[in-house]
């Protein structure tokens, strides 16, 4: 499987679709250095600010090239929440939707944080 059907399973938007690190203007070259290193040896990281998910397309293209597709997940953080919450509601518990992220090598978590924007999201303090 290729980047480009990579990009349609997950349903990434096309404007995302062709991006590569060497062409990312927008973003900050350390951030660039940071995906550039990060590539060479993955490791938990979170990237704040804007252009998020453009940079993380970039990562991906290159963790698909270089460790190929099935070490690779990618879901929207809200996406997960909702089969989080689905499985919960429906069966008291929620190790199944987890269940099929635990076997990956690399999972990418597209806006992470921002479910506490949606209106079913709860927040403790």
């Amino acid at each position: 499987m290729s980047s480009e059907s990579f990009c349609e399973l997950n349903k990434v938007r096309p404007r995302f679709r062709d991006m590569h690190i060497a062409h990312c203007e927008k973003i900050p070259e350390h951030i660039i250095d940071l995906g550039i290193d990060w590539c060479q040896k993955p490791h938990r990281l979170l990237i704040p600010g804007c252009v998020k998910t453009h940079f993380t397309c970039c990562l991906v293209r290159q963790a698909i090239r270089r460790f190929g597709l099935h070490q690779i997940r990618w879901t929207k953080s809200k996406a997960l929440d909702d089969r989080i919450l689905e499985a919960f509601n429906q069966y008291g518990d929620t190790p199944l939707p987890l269940c099929q992220y635990c076997d990956v090598g690399i999972l990418f978590i597209d806006d992470f944080g921002d479910q506490a924007k949606e209106p079913n999201a709860t927040t403790t303090s």
